[in-house]
């Protein structure tokens, strides 16, 4: 009897046992769809915060200026204070405590600093600020109000939440050097406080400074595309009743009486994703650790990428975990497979004297059972592999708004992934077919293992 006509025999028995074979492959199904369903949700979670990220700030690091104690904390170092702690000796007691140094406003990081970065990686990185300094509402044409939020921006910060310029330009690197009194508005903007057809580019606007009424005014040099995604990525959902407008971040320090460069404390610094992301980190480190050399302070750097690193490996903890819970089941039904099998041998126990009694070697019987074993345990995986991805897609449309929300405050830029694992599916196939030959063997073992004369008595 050939391979083929085996796998037919073995077909053939289970369509015409069909309710027998559905409830003996239930469990395999069950198990299956599980660990598919599990996968692809796993898969799909990771897909979808990996988009949001790549979206949302991928190819941004985040540098914090810090004290010794705060940085040797987010490295992982033991602080000063604490590697002296229990070890005092007398003649550490007699030295005076080196005086602790504070960050002042002198250690802020400026624009001088990111100048000579740039000038040292040339197209490598983009100071990223985008902040908001501070709201009014202006008069319009008409005399009504219109709700603005003023961000003190660079250009790299607009480029970093995606702004669409309609007419004009962006804030430039020098505007904010030169301290330009210059001003990115929306289309919205141009709309509610001049009129919808009014060519704003080159107007002049009054922006109050203070609560006494002193105002600066400011030129518009660009006009953009106002989304509400825009606007939720900037202010929240608090943003929805004004519109965001852009002026140079060091213009606004200079004009509420900070004379010098200084950004602050913590910056996001664009990086070209085209270059390799450890080089790149391992450069920024270098400069700043040259830049601190003399001032108080070290630089922490974090990015978006590390943190995906982290969550990525959760997620495959948990669903790995979980994974090999649903697996028991496979076991259960692996065992409901070896029953119905010992079954299927004691009914048959007639018809495998006579395939004895005509020849046929006790190999050819063992290779019957077992295919027939595989065959319900394949079939079965096949079903669960396929409601497997049929819940994980459902479970998909139907969550995947709401984890969005929760994640990303409802952005309509990110969109869930929905993302079955093709390794998942085919270590599924492959475990299926294993579980078949290993709870098949003793039944079909059994069979072999008759004898011809007995088996041909048999009522």
């Amino acid at each position: 009897m050939g391979i083929f006509e085996t796998i037919k025999l073995a077909l053939s028995a289970i369509v015409g046992n069909k309710m027998r074979s559905f409830l003996t492959m239930l469990g395999i199904i069950i198990g299956i769809s599980s660990v598919i369903t599990i996968t692809t949700i796993g898969k799909s979670i990771r897909a979808t915060i990996s988009t949001a990220f790549n979206e949302l700030g991928g190819s941004e690091f985040y540098l914090y200026l810090m004290d010794e104690d705060e940085y040797s904390y987010y490295n992982g170092e033991e602080s000063a204070d604490e590697e002296g702690e229990g070890e005092q000796t007398e003649e550490y007691e007699e030295e005076e405590e080196p005086a602790e140094e504070y960050i002042t406003e002198d250690d802020y990081f400026t624009l001088d600093m990111f100048e000579r970065l740039d000038k040292e990686y040339p197209g490598h990185y983009k100071l990223a600020v985008a902040e908001t300094v501070g709201s009014s509402k202006l008069k319009n044409f008409d005399g009504k109000d219109v709700g603005v939020d003023f961000v003190g921006a660079t250009r790299g910060g607009m480029e970093s939440y995606k702004i669409k310029m309609l007419s004009g330009r962006m804030i430039s690197d020098r505007d904010s050097k030169e301290k330009k009194h210059t001003i990115v508005v929306s289309d919205k903007f141009v709309s509610e406080y001049f009129r919808a057809d009014t060519d704003a580019l080159g107007e002049n606007i009054e922006i109050p400074i203070d609560l006494t009424g002193n105002t600066e005014e400011f030129t518009i040099v660009g006009v953009y595309k106002y989304t509400l995604e825009t606007v939720k990525s900037l202010m929240g959902e608090a943003g929805r009743k004004t519109t965001p407008v852009f002026i140079p971040y060091i213009t606004w320090n200079n004009i509420i009486g900070n004379p010098n460069d200084n950004i602050g404390v913590s910056v996001k610094v664009e990086w070209n994703s085209e270059e390799n992301y450890e080089q790149e980190k391992a450069n920024l480190k270098e400069f700043f650790d040259r830049e601190y050399e003399e001032r108080t302070g070290s630089v922490y750097i974090g990015s978006a990428t590390e943190e995906l690193g982290m969550i990525d490996k959760v997620l495959n903890i948990i669903t790995l975990a979980i994974s090999a819970i649903a697996a028991i089941s496979l076991i259960v039904g692996g065992v409901g497979v070896m029953n119905i099998m010992l079954v299927s041998v004691t009914e048959r126990t007639k018809e495998i004297g006579i395939e004895k009694a005509l020849g046929a070697p006790n190999s050819i019987i063992r290779r019957q059972f077992v295919i027939e074993a595989v065959t319900i345990c394949l079939v079965g995986g096949i079903i669960g592999i396929a409601a497997g991805v049929f819940n994980g897609v459902l479970i998909g449309k139907v969550g995947g708004p709401t984890l969005i929300n929760v994640l990303f405050d409802g952005s309509d830029m990110i969109k869930f992934t929905i993302t079955p694992s093709i390794t998942a599916i085919i270590i599924s196939t492959v475990f299926s077919v294993l579980v078949g030959v290993f709870f098949g063997f003793y039944p079909a073992n059994k069979a072999a293992k008759l004898d011809p004369i007995d088996s041909l008595r048999y009522e």
